[in-house]
């Protein structure tokens, strides 16, 4: 899986908003920054990788998992909505 030092986060996932989450929702959103690999891109678009979002909070000693993976949800949720505007914004009119 893979993992990014905070250090090496790339500007553009800085800039998609964690200044405009809720208090309540950054410790998620941190662990996605890190372990981006947690939601992965397939034939049916993204979706969060249960197995392996489980296995790394286990190792980070995180017990409450499932309000993390309900924000991990969300997050892959808000990504394929982006996804899907980007979509539109590149169509063209024949």
């Amino acid at each position: 899986m893979r993992q990014l030092e905070p250090a090496k986060v790339p500007a553009s996932c800085e800039q998609c908003g964690k200044t405009e989450l809720m208090e309540e929702n950054a410790e998620a959103w941190e662990f996605f920054a890190r372990f981006p690999g947690v939601i992965r891109s397939d034939l049916s678009g993204l979706s969060v990788d249960y197995q392996a979002a489980v296995h790394v909070m286990g190792e980070l000693g995180i017990g409450e998992t499932l309000p993390i993976l309900r924000k991990l949800e969300a997050i892959a949720r808000g990504l394929r909505g982006k996804a899907r505007e980007g979509g539109r914004a590149g169509e063209r009119k024949a």
